[in-house]
């Protein structure tokens, strides 16, 4: 008698800068299936615009992808159909359901929605959070994962792993770290990753930065793109302000 599968564990994963979430924004869009819905909140400028620029990129949506703060809603066509949704300006989930967001949320493409909690009520469950917010370090950020369904299992297992491969979770090409959690808060120590230990000390590994004990950014030099304060720094194949 085979047993029921148990849902995956909730997964953190953090990036040095806006080039680093749009890349773990392709992973997802890579692997996304039809009827995948992602639903992101945190606070303005943690990187939602961003991750979903790479969630396009991973669809092969060609072309500028911004946020429809003003209009709500776009979409766009890559291998499947992408609805893209802003909450940001919504008076409450009713409002968001008179937007038509039962079509975008049960068709036959990908969905994502921006500020997703101010619509959390009438969403579904079996859609995939991603909770965005800053981590110590001007540029970096936090992606959590939490309480994901079974359907997403396999797209947290392999971004896991693809995140401790060299090039994606370790030094990147301008010479950025990233640095992957569990859920208990620890490093995972993949290959380029930033090696902690129990105290969370930073423990120097090779060529290396991260985040020392204090919270210090320790690590190489910044990707451009959204400053903290939501301003655009000019940061390869990121423009804008992020939501």
């Amino acid at each position: 008698m085979n047993q029921p599968s148990s849902p995956p564990p909730p997964l953190t994963l953090q990036t040095a800068g806006p080039e680093q979430t749009r890349r773990l924004g392709e992973l997802i869009g890579r692997q996304a299936r039809a009827g995948d819905v992602f639903l992101l909140s945190g606070p303005l400028g943690a990187g939602k615009t961003c991750l979903t620029q790479g969630i396009a990129a991973g669809l092969g949506v060609e072309g500028y992808v911004r946020s429809p703060t003003f209009v709500l809603m776009t979409r766009h066509q890559g291998r499947l159909t992408l609805h893209h949704l802003d909450l940001y300006r919504i008076g409450g989930p009713e409002e968001a359901w008179d937007l038509g967001l039962d079509e975008q949320l049960f068709g036959d493409g990908v969905c994502v929605i921006e500020w997703a909690e101010r619509a959390e009520s009438v969403l579904p469950p079996e859609a995939l959070w991603v909770e965005l917010d800053y981590a110590p370090g001007e540029e970096r950020r936090t992606l959590t994962f939490p309480n994901a369904p079974e359907r997403y299992a396999p797209l947290l297992q392999s971004l896991a792993a693809d995140y401790e491969s060299p090039g994606l979770g370790g030094v990147d090409a301008g010479g950025s770290d990233s640095v992957a959690t569990d859920v208990s808060g620890a490093d995972s120590g993949g290959p380029g990753f930033v090696d902690a230990d129990a105290g969370g000390v930073d423990s120097g590994g090779p060529g290396v930065g991260g985040v020392d004990a204090d919270g210090a950014d320790s690590g190489g030099p910044g990707v451009g793109g959204v400053d903290a304060d939501g301003a655009d720094s000019g940061g390869p194949g990121v423009g804008g302000v992020d939501a």
